[in-house]
């Protein structure tokens, strides 16, 4: 079996509450290792959005 690491991301406030939150693409990622037998290992986060949040303050 192949083995796989996802990434998921959100950068902006639109992309995150409108079909490309950090749940859907994990649901997305998931979804595309079990149709094409992925083992997948790992699923790493980043989100500009606290990023922006923490520079500011």
């Amino acid at each position: 079996m192949k083995r796989a690491v996802g990434y998921i991301r959100v950068s902006t406030s639109d992309q995150a509450e409108f079909g490309v939150s950090l749940e859907f693409q994990v649901d997305s990622i998931k979804q595309h290792c079990l149709k094409n037998n992925f083992d997948l290992i790992e699923i790493c986060k980043e989100n500009f959005l606290e990023h922006s949040l923490n520079k500011l303050r």
